[in-house]
């Protein structure tokens, strides 16, 4: 029985202690929190207090990334279980050291942080990371009534959720439980481990930090840890020794390996120093292929899910089909693609560069086929545009149809009939009325997200009437879930609606339905974990990406953060190390 940790909580919950427990709340679900916390930014951000801490009023874009902002603050806090209460005294704590600017964010989360419980109350929700805690500790609980004398292994963990971190401790102490700790160094010294415990140390962003934090919530170290592999490669203690503490950089000049165990580490590594990403997709898809032509199985492992798209798109011109285990954002996806050409015909009302765009694109069917679609566009673009500027919109189009069959310009490069102009007329007419609900929309002043999701889930169904295009039931069901919750976001002008769509499609993610081949894969850093391919390609290996910025966001510096007692940001670069330095445990790596 292979379970993942905080899951199963439907076929799981009523078999957990406390028995008498009432049945939990429905957790608040993406779009929901989205919409709500843009409702309070968006009030604060226009309230004289919030406009003080804004050179210009912030765009309806910006308003839902920083409520998606927000909701990380509430997460961070939750996973934390502390610093609700430090964050309402930081004021008084740290003074004038904060500025204006912080100041004024922190009435905001006061205020902010008292109507979120109650605004999940008026709408019988929970937050979902206070859910997976309690679930977490539920599961804890119960072990041993679940397990009783089983044997249970829980591998793979670095335990950096206090939540899972308890869960792992209650399993280590059932009688037949085990933990597996994933790349601890078992060589770190008592005086490594103790300073990985020290904040003054800063090493949130060490590989060590996690797993040291969890030895401690089991109350082990180091050296009452069973090592599993024991033989001690060259590489190891290189990776080991160059992911330092900063304040034990300054003895690699002591602790330099030797010229064979260098050459040993190194064996079997290479580095390729691509100039741009188009470089790096092609130079790994090459080196995927020739794995594959050798009979070798290769894992691509990548945060950066653009150059997953490039490298999937380059092993296809080789008839490889690869799944990205990711998937694709729906907003990069096929139906993303031409939810936005859509979107982009309606804003710039109908201008000849972005008709011509969506008429090119393979979905765009208007009920027709496609060969059909293909030769009106060209007879829209030969005839009717090319070395012509007709009047703006599809009235001009139809304007300069007329005026052709009248007397054609002579900078036409091609003559329509009679038959073709009422082929170009219809289909003028089908586009205007799949448009109809996004230019309606565009001349109110104040809409919804609700309101742009129905026209472009409507439009779309319009202009790809006959396409089976990739991506349509997860538009659907994004357009349906901002359907449910319509209410509970705040109304913004129609500008900007690209950068809108982008937030409000943040999260979502189109699955490949292919069959997958067994001997390629792309990863995430997550699905990497314990893979072990013949050949390991370490992608978009570049500051910004992998690891990605300590940025601390918008609400909260990285000071305010340490003394509200939450993680610093640079723990995600120290979880990115450790995937890193696990990755570079294969044999072959690119």
């Amino acid at each position: 029985d292979i379970r993942t940790f905080g899951g199963d909580e439907g076929d799981e919950e009523p078999f957990l202690p406390p028995f008498d427990a009432p049945p939990t709340l429905p957790p608040a679900s993406l779009v929901q929190r989205r919409l709500i916390l843009s409702r309070l930014v968006a009030a604060w951000a226009h309230s004289p207090a919030g406009g003080q801490a804004f050179s210009s009023p912030p765009t309806a874009a910006e308003i839902f990334s920083m409520a998606d902002s927000l909701a990380a603050v509430f997460d961070d806090l939750a996973i934390a279980e502390t610093g609700v209460t430090e964050l309402r005294t930081l004021g008084e704590t740290l003074g004038p050291e904060l500025g204006a600017y912080w100041q004024q964010t922190l009435q905001f989360l006061d205020i902010a942080l008292s109507a979120w419980p109650s605004m999940l109350d008026d709408l019988g929700r929970a937050d979902p990371s206070t859910l997976r805690g309690a679930r977490l500790d539920r599961q804890a609980d119960g072990a041993p009534f679940i397990y009783g004398e089983r044997p249970v292994i829980a591998a793979g963990s670095t335990g950096s959720i206090p939540a899972t971190a308890r869960l792992l401790r209650a399993i280590e102490r059932l009688p037949r439980g085990a933990v597996v700790l994933p790349g601890l160094d078992t060589s770190m010294s008592t005086e490594t481990h103790a300073a990985l415990l020290r904040s003054e140390e800063s090493p949130h962003g060490h590989p060590q930090y996690h797993l040291a934090k969890l030895l401690r919530t089991l109350g082990a170290g180091p050296g009452e840890v069973v090592e599993l592999a024991t033989q001690d490669h060259p590489r190891t203690r290189l990776i080991h020794r160059a992911l330092a503490l900063t304040s034990e950089t300054a003895h690699w000049s002591r602790d330099r390996l030797t010229s064979s165990d260098l050459e040993q580490a190194l064996t079997g590594v290479t580095i390729i120093a691509a100039r741009h990403e188009d470089e790096e997709a092609r130079a790994i898809a090459l080196a995927a292929r020739d794995a594959l032509a050798r009979k070798k199985t290769v894992g691509i492992i990548t945060p950066d899910r653009n150059l997953a798209r490039r490298i999937a798109a380059e092993l296809a011109r080789f008839d490889v089909t690869v799944d990205d285990a990711a998937g694709a954002p729906l907003f990069q996806s096929t139906v993303g693609r031409l939810a936005r050409q859509i979107l982009t015909l309606a804003v710039n009302r109908c201008a000849a560069v972005d008709l011509v765009a969506l008429l090119r694109n393979r979905a765009s069917l208007f009920s027709r086929s496609r060969k059909e679609v293909a030769q009106l566009a060209d007879d829209i673009e030969l005839a009717l545009l090319r070395g012509q500027r007709p009047a703006p919109g599809l009235e001009g189009l139809r304007k300069a149809l007329a005026d052709h069959l009248v007397e054609p310009p002579k900078s036409a490069a091609r003559k329509l009939n009679v038959e073709k102009a009422e082929a170009i007329t219809a289909l003028l007419d089908d586009i205007s009325r799949a448009l109809t609900p996004l230019s309606q929309l565009l001349a109110q002043t104040h809409i919804r997200a609700t309101d742009l999701a129905t026209a472009i889930n409507a439009a779309v169904d319009a202009v790809a009437d006959g396409a089976p295009i990739r991506g349509r039931d997860e538009l659907r069901a994004w357009a349906d879930e901002l359907q449910k919750h319509g209410g509970q976001g705040h109304a913004f002008a129609p500008h900007g609606l690209d950068s809108v769509l982008a937030a409000l499609m943040n999260g979502f993610q189109v699955r490949n339905r292919l069959d997958r081949r067994g001997d390629i894969a792309i990863w995430g850093q997550i699905e990497a974990r314990l893979m072990r391919p013949d050949l390991t390609i370490l992608g978009a290996l570049n500051e910004d990406v992998w690891p990605e910025p300590a940025d601390p966001g918008p609400w909260l510096s990285r000071g305010m953060r340490l003394a509200a007692g939450l993680e610093p940001p640079e723990r995600l670069q120290g979880l990115a190390a450790h995937d890193f330095a696990e990755a570079m445990g294969n044999a072959d790596v690119i």
